[in-house]
């Protein structure tokens, strides 16, 4: 690929990437669709982009986009909302992850897959996509206050569940089912390591980052540190991943967490910091989908007819989840958990770790890509059909009592 048209290639991603999301704001079909579909275009079709000159970087790619994820989830993570106040969106975060990933493992196993990849399938598709899932409640009038905190609590914390899941069943997937025992000593002491290190660097960098805070560009250096626990903490056989959750929920609960230790002082993230890694998060995400749509194959008939089948399996285990998780709770309405039932798009945290199973040497994962290509599409298209149904819906409620 030339310079130009490389350069070319960026200018039209990222313009379709803005596009996408002014697409998104009106009609509610996620920019998801378009990406993938330039993608495909780009490398399967036309062959502009060269598959195998992408596949070597996965990996940077993939931990550059979980740093961002888990720490952008860790920012907008309310502890004492997530532990006092939302049992039923802990509930339904738990019924919704855990059932996904069991319907998602017993189509895998139907197919001919392994126990444990199967498994590794179920957590790398057991979450929805946190972007997509709070502009959609955001966009339905008649929905109850109940149902935007269950689901904006959900999407808090979901991202963040898949991935610590992923890494436990990852690990044990390398280290064989004759060595557990070893492989749960080890995810204990690199659990500890991120953990720990993750909250240290946080609580030290909040009096520095206020010193900072007035300094153009100052944001910058909140991200550079946390590129740098995330590849320090990896480098010390600890959980990156953790590390940098931690570091997001401790600058994004400043205040609290100061005042737990007697501290009174007016430590918080501005809202320049704020929007700035919501920008890089945009950034990532979107190149990620162009990426998948470059190196996935269509050909892999099989693979597409499994992923088919496992997103028709989600709806499903959402459903269940949904009644549930929420048949006790008297503020939810039929219409608030229909909404709630179709909240299932995968996206970018299922699309990086689809990657890595095979990049890091676990045998007959080498599908996974493909498979979860096809679930993001058809989860996506079956939110965004649902969504058309309930917005007619509401309008016509509107239009009655009017």
């Amino acid at each position: 690929m030339g310079v130009e048209v490389a350069l070319a290639s960026v200018g039209m991603i990222l313009l379709l990437g803005f596009l996408g999301e002014l697409v998104f704001r009106k009609t509610n079909v996620p920019s998801v669709l378009w990406l993938l579909a330039l993608g495909l275009l780009l490398g399967p079709v036309f062959g502009v982009a060269n598959p195998q000159q992408f596949i070597g970087i996965v990996e940077l790619f993939a931990a550059v986009a979980i740093a961002i994820i888990v720490f952008e989830g860790g920012l907008g993570m309310d502890m004492y909302s997530m532990f006092s106040e939302a049992k039923s969106s802990v509930a339904l975060t738990l019924a919704a992850f855990f059932l996904s990933a069991v319907a998602a493992a017993s189509v895998m196993f139907i197919a001919g897959y392994s126990v444990i990849n199967s498994l590794l399938m179920g957590v790398v598709v057991g979450g929805t996509n946190s972007a997509i899932v709070m502009s959609g409640i955001s966009r339905i009038a008649g929905t109850s206050k109940a149902a935007k905190a269950l689901i904006s609590l959900e999407t808090a914390i979901n991202d963040v569940l898949v991935i610590i899941m992923f890494i436990v069943i990852s690990q044990l997937a390398l280290a064989g089912s004759a060595d557990l025992l070893t492989a749960a000593r080890t995810l204990v002491g690199q659990f500890s390591i991120g953990a720990i290190i993750g909250i240290l660097v946080g609580l030290a960098w909040l009096p520095l980052y206020h010193r900072l805070a007035r300094i153009e560009f100052s944001y910058v250096v909140t991200l550079s540190l946390l590129f740098l626990l995330y590849s320090g903490v990896e480098l010390m056989q600890g959980n990156g991943a953790l590390a940098a959750l931690l570091f997001g929920v401790v600058l994004g609960n400043a205040r609290q967490v100061l005042r737990t230790f007697k501290i009174q002082k007016p430590f918080a993230l501005d809202q320049t910091t704020r929007h700035f890694h919501s920008f890089i998060s945009f950034i990532t995400r979107t190149f990620f989908f162009v990426y998948i749509g470059i190196i996935v194959s269509i050909k892999d008939y099989r693979a597409l007819a499994i992923g088919g089948a496992i997103a028709l399996a989600l709806l499903a285990a959402r459903a269940v989840a949904v009644r549930v998780s929420t048949h006790r709770n008297r503020d939810l309405t039929p219409f608030d958990r229909s909404i709630m039932t179709i909240m299932l798009p995968r996206g970018l945290t299922a699309a990086v770790l689809a990657y890595l199973p095979a990049s890091r040497g676990v045998a007959g994962t080498e599908a996974f890509a493909d498979i979860v290509f096809t679930v993001i599409v058809v989860t996506v298209i079956i939110y965004t059909i649902g969504m058309l149904a309930i917005e007619r819906k509401s309008k016509r409620k509107q239009a009655v009592g009017a």
